[in-house]
């Protein structure tokens, strides 16, 4: 790409990723807004060819910078020459609904923490967004940018506010916020330098200054904290003395979890009922595992019914192997070769 001039809605952009900050993120918003209501429109290149792709009932969406605007962010000077003497030129956008594949390892990294800390906001759906650009049949995928690519989406109709009583905001997340440019509450317009896997966020916030009965199930699967946002009432307890985890769509998790991508912390969810598992031995998947009194899986040494154990990093038992320690001294067991019986006790 063309060395670029960062522009002063490119310093904001930066700024806001840097510090974090609400006053960084909202002085950005209206920089860029500024910017974007003040553009002049500019003529159109007939042979730079846009595509706008989906794929997995990904949102609908459109580019909302103008052909010249995106030529001169995404092609260097030789290349623009070209395009000015009517070589042909493509810019290709996909956006790929990943929500029923993306692991949970990648969600951890893109949310930051499960916990759904990030402002109080749940994810709808992981979108992978990538943008390539070139000359005709020669793109290359393009990563970062100095300046902004503008993209609106379409909030799909499911997610669409209709309560008078709620209002409604939307966000992609990726790290960081990119926050709504637009003043309709149906689209998201985002202004978007670097691309990958992004998260859909919503928040809702009751207006009037309404409170409700907090941590009640709606007919969506949402729980609702009192003053209306969906977030997690983490580990809610059932009439039953089950517990639940609302993971960070809002929902009864179910299946691997990681709570803490610091720590590592997972834990398991019955993927029908969405109970957790209480501490003790666990059989999933045709691995037995073993889970502490804070609903966490074990990995390394520990000590049960008067035996010692070895889970490995992904928390499976150790069972009729033998394994090099890992050094580590806990309850007394030293670096060195172990071999464990059929039921994972280590033989002394």
């Amino acid at each position: 790409m063309k060395e670029k001039r960062i522009g002063i809605a490119g310093i904001l952009l930066i700024l806001a990723a840097v510090l974090g900050t609400v006053a960084a993120e909202i002085l950005f918003c209206r920089e860029m807004m500024t910017d974007r209501e003040t553009a002049a429109v500019q003529e159109e290149t007939p042979n730079l060819v846009l595509s706008e792709k989906t794929e997995n009932n990904a949102p609908a969406y459109h580019l909302k910078s103008t052909k010249e605007e995106l030529k001169e962010i995404l092609f260097t000077s030789g290349q623009e020459e070209m395009i000015e003497e009517g070589r042909e030129a493509e810019i290709e956008v996909m956006v790929n609904n990943v929500t029923d594949t993306v692991s949970v390892e990648t969600r951890a990294s893109v949310t930051g923490n499960p916990y759904m800390a990030y402002g109080g906001y749940v994810v709808l759906r992981y979108l992978d967004i990538t943008l390539s650009a070139g000359m005709l049949n020669n793109t290359e995928e393009v990563e970062e940018l100095y300046d902004p690519v503008w993209i609106t989406f379409e909030i799909p109709e499911e997610y669409r506010n209709t309560n008078p009583m709620i209002k409604r905001f939307y966000r992609l997340y990726n790290g960081s916020y990119l926050c709504d440019l637009d003043s309709d509450e149906d689209t998201l317009t985002v202004a978007m330098t670097g691309f990958g896997t992004f998260a859909l966020l919503m928040k809702d916030m009751y207006v009037d200054g309404i409170l409700m009965e907090p941590c009640q199930e709606e007919d969506t699967g949402w729980y609702r904290k009192e003053d209306g946002r969906i977030e997690a009432c983490t580990n809610v307890q059932m009439e039953d003395g089950e517990s639940i985890y609302l993971n960070e769509f809002g929902k009864t998790a179910k299946g691997w979890q990681i709570t803490d991508t610091e720590s590592g912390r997972r834990i398991y969810a019955d993927p029908e009922t969405g109970y957790l598992t209480k501490e003790g031995w666990h059989e999933i998947d045709g691995e037995w595992y073993y889970f502490d009194e804070l609903n966490t899986m074990v990995t390394g040494w520990f000590e049960a019914d008067g035996k010692r154990y070895y889970a490995k990093y992904d928390g499976r038992i150790a069972r009729s192997e033998t394994i090099t320690a890992d050094g580590s001294v806990r309850f007394g067991i030293p670096w060195g070769e172990y071999t464990f019986d059929e039921n994972g006790a280590v033989l002394e």
